[in-house]
């Protein structure tokens, strides 16, 4: 494949015409060969929708990935029975988790589903979140409703329609009870499908996207399947899940298994054409797959290295900087100085098996009660016992979900903790003022306000409660 070709124009390649004009649910369908038995199809000039691939083989064609509109999938099923010849369906590779990539699942229940160990959990626990992503998706529909009369320009508007038809597409897909396929084959470090005449070698690759990321590389053809771990190079201004490339918070990680495994894939680069994402909208190099194991590797063991002698967490933001240490990813797709903290966060937690103080801090509450909790969490911040680690965000959400449970003692005890360790911080000072308001205490709530408005002058939200604490009682000063 051609990569410069795709960030000139999308390009329809078979020759059947009227593919060129054809829509799934106002979207443009778009087709593209892989090699002599593959076919890669996708909706949309601009929108981030999944690539569904198809690999013909003697022993029946293997899908990789679905979108997540289950009209589109039918569609692209005919269309590959068609061009390849042959409505046997053997197996479907889930590249991960995410349900842009299993929603239209039920179009392929003929397959066997093949994906990671960690996949079905992964899938499942995102049907608790469902009703919440159906009116969110509901609400956004309405808010790009009202953007498109305001489009400066043709192209705006076409962006804009374009992804006002992707979500109600997808909002059809989001069934509630809908259960995800369940896995009929998994594994944990290695699986290879044997075809016949083509192998299909599947590898961990998890814990940068989701906790069940694989690649899936078919030496025989040339190609490997990236899901949606990296990308080098962006087609569209909206590069939706190949935007960011870090080692992503709360999923499980196994580093060694990962850099083993890239390292594999490398060391047999010179069979690999193609390296292929699970959107369309871009693109993976060998050159940036090389430098994204190089990154993690030189974090992994760097990160380890500091730890044994020593070193804190807020050195380690220095010492692995992203300038100085990777001059070649500073202007590279998916890597942003807020990425790069992340991923050193992640690996030193992963290296030190540290837990959050804030999660221990609420069970100690629970446990036994406020007064000891605060005593211990305090004695164990300044003598660097313990196996805890402090972060702003997390005391502060911990707050507010006092408040949220009208546990005001709690609350306070909590944000007053929070400013105590961050007093630099304008956000605490905000925070901990709304607590005292709710309370009742006035006074101390707009001398708070105004200590962080003096922080930080553009703290509308601040300002906005001292007007209103002001209009309930006499004129501040």
């Amino acid at each position: 494949m051609n990569k410069a070709s795709l960030a000139i124009a999308v390009l329809t390649l078979l020759v059947a015409g009227q593919l060129a004009a054809e829509t799934i649910e106002g979207l443009t369908l778009h087709t593209q060969k892989l090699g002599e038995r593959g076919l890669r199809l996708w909706l949309g000039d601009h929108a981030t929708t999944t690539a569904v691939a198809a690999l013909a083989t003697r022993d029946g064609v293997v899908v990789i990935d679905t979108t997540d509109m289950p009209k589109a999938d039918a569609r692209f099923r005919e269309i590959i029975a068609r061009e390849l010849g042959t409505d046997d369906f053997t197996y479907l590779i889930l590249t991960h988790e995410h349900g842009d990539h299993w929603r239209g699942a039920k179009v392929w229940a003929d397959c066997q589903v093949v994906a990671h160990e960690r996949a079905l959990q992964g899938m499942t626990s995102q049907l608790d979140d469902l009703p919440g992503v159906i009116e969110w998706t509901q609400r956004h529909i309405q808010e790009m409703e009202g953007e498109i009369a305001t489009a400066g320009s043709d192209e705006e508007k076409a962006v804009r329609t374009e992804n006002l038809l992707a979500a109600r597409a997808r909002l059809a897909g989001l069934e509630p009870g809908a259960q995800p396929p369940t896995p009929d084959i998994t594994f944990s470090d290695r699986l290879t499908l044997d075809m016949g005449d083509m192998s299909l070698e599947l590898s961990y690759s998890g814990g940068i996207h989701s906790a069940s990321d694989i690649f899936v590389f078919v030496p025989e053809e040339g190609l490997l399947f990236t899901g949606d771990v990296m990308a080098d190079i962006w087609y569209t201004d909206q590069p939706g899940c190949l935007a960011g490339f870090r080692v992503r918070p709360g999923v499980a990680h196994d580093f060694p298994l990962l850099l083993e495994s890239w390292a594999s894939l490398l060391a047999r680069k010179g069979e690999i054409k193609d390296l292929i994402p699970g959107h369309w909208n871009g693109d993976i190099s060998l050159e940036g797959f090389e430098r994204r194991h190089g990154y993690v590797k030189t974090l992994w063991e760097g990160i380890g290295a500091a730890v044994e002698n020593g070193t804190r967490l807020d050195d380690l933001y220095a010492r692995f900087g992203l300038q100085a240490n990777f001059p070649g990813l500073v202007d590279s797709p998916g890597f942003s100085a807020e990425n790069h903290a992340v991923s050193i966060f992640e690996i030193w937690r992963e290296i030190t098996g540290a837990e959050s103080a804030a999660a221990a801090l609420a069970r100690a509450i629970d446990a036994r009660g406020t007064e000891q909790a605060m005593a211990e969490i305090r004695a164990a911040h300044a003598s660097g016992a313990g196996n805890l680690y402090f972060l702003e965000h997390e005391l502060n959400a911990l707050g507010y979900q006092y408040l949220n449970q009208q546990k005001l003692d709690q609350a306070l005890a909590v944000l007053e903790l929070n400013a105590e360790l961050y007093p630099a911080s304008w956000n605490v000072w905000d925070s901990l003022a709304e607590a005292h308001m709710i309370r009742g205490d006035r006074d101390r709530a707009v001398e708070l306000y105004q200590k962080s408005i003096a922080m930080n002058p553009d703290n509308q939200n601040g300002k906005t409660m001292l007007e209103r604490l002001a209009t309930a009682g006499e004129e501040i000063e």
